[in-house]
């Protein structure tokens, strides 16, 4: 899906997937790149469920990647 953003007209856009989460690969990712002229997260998860049966892992998850995720 990803590489389906490119086109004849935009030739220069560079799609990357990374976890966010991972501050090393967001790191060497960034790395890898050079120069960003415009970067676009995209950041999220869900995770259905009735909210009493929710778990801890769960919910450090998505406060991890909602939170940390915008400082990498």
């Amino acid at each position: 899906m990803l590489n389906s953003l490119r086109c004849r007209q935009y030739r220069d856009i560079r799609p990357v997937c990374v976890d966010l989460v991972d501050w090393q690969s967001t790191q060497d990712a960034v790395k890898s790149l050079g120069h960003i002229d415009l970067l676009v997260n995209n950041a999220g998860i869900l995770e259905m469920s009735p909210f009493l049966d929710a778990t801890i892992d769960s919910f450090d998850r998505q406060l991890v990647l909602y939170s940390f995720s915008l400082e990498n």
